[in-house]
């Protein structure tokens, strides 16, 4: 795939946001406010709407796992693509970065049950697109600049590529 330049979207906070993980926020509207999940949240919804692809979370109740998983099929080509997102109240350029191979990291996470259990059937069809010929392993790091829980302000969102170790 690929190198495109990290591309990066302002969305303003503002308080009353939505109540949980399930109501992803609209950043398009700026009907946000930082609840302590957002920093999750944007990412998803902006790879959902950039790819048009489905992703989702595997992770276990300590949000330990994958930040979103998904499983792109053209053709005979099969990749799944495995998000980190990072995040930081001290802007966008200060968020973490992935540490290790987005295709070990996922198998690590397929293994351990407490990440499984969350969506058995996202495990399942990760695993088996893992198993497929000539399958293709993609990382992606959505970075969020956030404000601090509970505050309101500006979000940015820049989207890289996983970095090569």
């Amino acid at each position: 795939m690929k190198k495109r330049k990290a591309s990066a979207k302002r969305a303003k906070c503002l308080p009353n946001g939505p109540t949980s993980a399930a109501d992803l926020p609209n950043w398009k509207t700026g009907s946000l406010v930082n609840d302590g999940v957002l920093g999750e949240q944007l990412p998803l919804q902006t790879l959902n709407e950039k790819t048009g692809l489905n992703f989702k979370p595997l992770q276990n109740g300590s949000n330990h796992g994958c930040d979103g998983c998904a499983v792109a099929i053209n053709g005979d080509t099969i990749t799944v693509v495995v998000m980190d997102a990072k995040s930081s109240v001290n802007g966008v350029n200060k968020a973490g970065t992935p540490h290790g191979d987005p295709e070990t990291r996922l198998r690590e996470w397929l293994i351990n049950r407490s990440i499984t259990q969350s969506d058995p059937a996202l495990a399942t069809a990760l695993r088996s697109a893992l198993r497929s010929e000539g399958v293709k392993v993609q990382g992606v790091t959505v970075k969020v600049g956030l404000p601090a829980p509970g505050k309101t302000g500006q979000a940015e969102i820049k989207v890289e590529p996983w970095p090569k170790k």
